[in-house]
């Protein structure tokens, strides 16, 4: 978190806002870094990708896989160090539509529960 901070432009989300300016958050920024193991910010990753932001998650979190395995373009923590040097933390207009494409299909074919189990790769849909 002291590393993150040095860098500008990075906004570090440690408060629960209100919903509506949450959503608007998603809104108005280029990636998403969640660099936790556990399964925790699901919220925030559908958000993300529902909104075109470019995520990035630790390889460790078995949500990364579980999201590349049903097609989304995911990023690991190595990737976030790359783009973060060379300035390349959004998503293509193509990357974008493409992501959104997959939330759409993924989310007519799953119920919550479902997407969930998916993702996780637990238990049977």
């Amino acid at each position: 978190k002291a590393e993150a901070r040095k860098i500008k432009n990075i906004n570090i989300i440690e408060d629960l806002m209100p919903f509506d300016e949450y959503q608007s958050f998603f809104n108005s920024i280029d990636a998403f870094v969640f660099n936790g193991y556990r399964q925790m910010a699901m919220r925030a990753v559908y958000e993300s990708l529902r909104s075109g932001v470019k995520v990035y998650l630790n390889d460790k979190n078995v949500v990364l896989a579980g999201l590349k395995k049903e097609g989304f373009l995911i990023y690991n923590m190595d990737d976030f160090e790359n783009n973060l040097s060379t300035n390349n933390l959004h998503l293509s207009e193509e990357q974008i539509s493409y992501n959104s494409n997959t939330f759409e299909e993924f989310r007519q074919k799953y119920n919550l529960k479902e997407f969930h189990t998916s993702i996780l790769g637990i238990g049977n849909a």
